[in-house]
């Protein structure tokens, strides 16, 4: 296989020159950067999956508008999300919710 040919697996996902690539990333590189296991996601193919899933949901949904929110659980493990955690926006975001409203972000 020349560096011209690749092997297209998904979307996101292809083969080049016998290499897995994500997106434009190669995965040796990424593994070599940030060390092994490595959990990589595809920004394009979350961008894709979360428009096909609020798009069905807001098709089906009749309680009201829909909103795709992430799930955090358990991931407090790393400082971005613990910061969050302890954040005035993490408690505003199901409290506005809870009462039915726009949320007062802060963004702190």
């Amino acid at each position: 296989m020349s560096a011209a040919e690749q092997t297209r697996i998904d979307a996101s996902l292809s083969i080049r020159d016998h290499e897995l690539f994500i997106e434009d990333a190669s995965a040796r590189a990424l593994a070599e950067r940030f060390g092994t296991p490595l959990y990589v996601v595809s920004a394009a193919t979350l961008r894709g999956n979360v428009e096909r899933f609020t798009t069905a949901w807001s098709a089906a949904w009749r309680e009201g508008p829909f909103q795709l929110l992430p799930a955090l659980k358990g991931q407090n493990k790393y400082p971005a999300v613990a910061a969050l955690y302890r954040s005035e926006d993490f408690v505003e975001g199901p409290l506005a919710f809870s009462q039915k409203r726009a949320p007062n972000w802060k963004g702190r």
